[in-house]
């Protein structure tokens, strides 16, 4: 299986309520979700939830080529980054 397309997703889904906890506020969760197709024509998806609180990680960081490249595996860096907000 060799992957042929993708595309990383920077995703931010607000919460019904809004919480607190020792380290902030929160109102949304923020999530990378990235969707990859390999030569068959196979898509499949995963989602990562950076936390810079708990591991250090960012969505930022996780969105450039970079980081998509560490994260995600080389042949990803390559792909594009779409920005999605979901509606309140």
């Amino acid at each position: 299986m060799r992957l042929v397309g993708g595309t990383v997703y920077a995703l931010q889904v607000p919460f019904v309520e809004s919480f607190r906890h020792s380290a902030g506020a929160r109102v949304w969760s923020d999530s990378v979700v990235v969707r990859v197709e390999d030569e068959a024509g196979t898509e499949g998806f995963g989602e990562g939830v950076p936390r810079p609180y708990v591991t250090g990680e960012t969505v930022e960081v996780g969105l450039t080529a970079e980081g998509r490249g560490l994260a995600l595996g080389r042949a990803l860096a390559s792909f594009p980054v779409a920005l999605l907000e979901t509606a309140p």
